[in-house]
Parts: C-alpha cells; sequence; structure tokens
C-alpha cells in the first residue's frame, strides 16, 4: 500500500504558478479599481472654483437689496461723484469723506484715527469685465499664501448674486486677518466696478444700515470735463 502522504502531484509548480499569477492579477486590479475610484472623486481648487460659479449661475436674478425694513435717511447726508457718476446718503454721523486716488473712505465720527473707517467705495481696481470674472478672482485671493502658516487670510462666504437695478451685482461678506470683518457689495455700471465695503466691526455698525445705504445707491451720467 502507497502512503498519501508520499502522493505528490507532478505539476505542483505549474499549479503554484497559476495561483501567485490569480492572487497577484487579483490584488493588481484592485488596486486599479481603487486608484480609478479615488481619481474619480478627486475634488481640485478648479473644480471647487467651477462648481461655485456654477451654482451661483444657477442662482435666479433677484434683487439683492432687502427694502422691507430700511433706516430713516431724511436726515442723512448726500455723497456725489460727479467724475465717476453715482451718489448715495450715508449717516450724519459719518465723518466728511476723504477721497483718495483708488476710493472713498468714510469714518465714524466718534473717533478720531483714521484707521476706524465705516465705509470704503472704490472705483475700478480688478480688471474684471463681469460677475463671474469677479467671483474668479475673489477666488484666487482666497486661494493664494499670503501669511507665514500659509493662509490667506482672507475668506469670503454669504455669496449673494442678483440684480441693481439693470446691473449685475454681487454682495457677500468677508474676513481678514486680525480679525476685521466687512460686507461687500459690487455692481458693475457702464463697464466700471464699483465696490461697497462696509466694516461690521465699528461701534454702531449694523447691516440694516447698509441695507438702507445701498437702497440711496444711484447711478447717473458722469461729468468728464
Amino acid at each position: 500500500m502507497i502512503s498519501l502522504s508520499h502522493r505528490i502531484h507532478p505539476n505542483r509548480w505549474l499549479i503554484w504558478t497559476i495561483v501567485v499569477a490569480v492572487v497577484v492579477a487579483i490584488i493588481l486590479v484592485w488596486t486599479i479599481t481603487i486608484f480609478s475610484i479615488e481619481k474619480e472623486f478627486e475634488i481640485s481648487p478648479d473644480q471647487i472654483t467651477l462648481a461655485l460659479h456654477m451654482r451661483l449661475r444657477r442662482m435666479p436674478i433677484v434683487p439683492v437689496l432687502d427694502t422691507s425694513q430700511q433706516l430713516d435717511t431724511s436726515n442723512w447726508k448726500t455723497y456725489r461723484n460727479e467724475k465717476y457718476g453715482f451718489e448715495f446718503k450715508y449717516p450724519s454721523n459719518f465723518r466728511n469723506p476723504i477721497e483718495k486716488k483708488n476710493g472713498i473712505d468714510f469714518g465714524n465720527v466718534h473717533f478720531g484715527y483714521d484707521e476706524d473707517i465705516r465705509l470704503s467705495v472704490g472705483v475700478g481696481g480688478r480688471d474684471v469685465q463681469n460677475i463671474d470674472q469677479l467671483i474668479q478672482e475673489l477666488q484666487k485671493e482666497e486661494s493664494t499664501p499670503v501669511l507665514a502658516y500659509g493662509g490667506s487670510g482672507v475668506s469670503y462666504f454669504n455669496f449673494e448674486r442678483g440684480a441693481f437695478g439693470s446691473d449685475d451685482s454681487l454682495k457677500l461678506n468677508g474676513r481678514y486677518e486680525g480679525g476685521f470683518a466687512s460686507t461687500n457689495f459690487y455692481v458693475i455700471h457702464n463697464q466700471h466696478l464699483y465696490t461697497l465695503s462696509y466694516n461690521t466691526e465699528t461701534d454702531g455698525s449694523s447691516d440694516e444700515e447698509f441695507k438702507a445705504i445701498l437702497s440711496t445707491l444711484k447711478f447717473f451720467e458722469p461729468n468728464n470735463q
């Protein structure tokens, strides 16, 4: 009688080779599948930006301003800029506007130092032709490392896109390095980008006050003489 423990298959090496090859093939297929899934769901910064653009484009174009609860602006002062053709009212407790090369600053009357700016108004300053290009510029600001620890020092949120009269506009909140925060309103009129940045950290500031300021913003034909 021949012992079964001594019976060795004559093609044992071929069998082991096939087994190893099958195992390697399974591992290879599994690795390729996992890699493909990761690549499929991998989200790049450009894709995030594109997704934001698509989301904003799908927003219905509605009035940005909520005029249901405005402050009384009858006793407010009026700022008028003949060069760029716009005007708006501002509270009487603002200091007289300081016109600079790239904009106009309105400070609090309660404080005497220039850094306490309640409202800043600018015309131009960005090479953009429409709100989509503006959004791209804002996204670049957020993603560009400028701080020692790698952050950009700025974040934008609460995007609210809509129409200001017949012009496309954008309203958002910004938070900057050092804790400074503002509500920013952008509108493109006659190929000019108008920016109103309202400092929400100063004494007496409020959302209702900024809404009331925006509700008085008007454009007219500029005097280029």
